[in-house]
């Protein structure tokens, strides 16, 4: 099934106003899709949001960072691919540059041992 730009982009959008509300900056949501793409992969694809919550909480992200309908979206836009880059502005329009593509098949930098502060 293909799913249209605009589609794709309403997810993507949908995904960082509802992290964004919960008071993570662009930087951090990026780093959150990251860290939840790294423990996908080293689950072998099998995660819960209970699970998740927990390995992040362990990398150093505060409790519950992730409802369950931005964890569903998360998982969403990595299982499907989505180039959902993170624009500097939250609009997508702004004139600062694209983030890497989020995808489980991007190959990430290693994982900071040192969690973003103030997550």
């Amino acid at each position: 099934m293909q799913i249209e730009r605009k589609e794709t982009d309403a997810i993507c959008h949908t995904l960082r106003g509802r992290l964004s509300a919960r008071g993570l900056l662009l930087v951090e949501i990026h780093r959150l899709i990251r860290d939840v793409s790294n423990i996908i992969r080293d689950r072998g694809g099998d995660l819960t949001r209970p699970a998740a919550v927990r390995e992040l909480a362990r990398l150093g992200w505060r409790d519950q960072v992730v409802d369950e309908v931005s964890f569903e979206l998360i998982r969403f836009i990595l299982e499907n691919g989505y180039p959902c880059g993170m624009k500097s502005d939250f609009s997508g329009q702004g004139p600062g540059g694209e983030v890497p593509p989020v995808s489980v098949a991007a190959s990430w930098p290693p994982r900071s041992p040192h969690p973003p502060s103030g997550v």
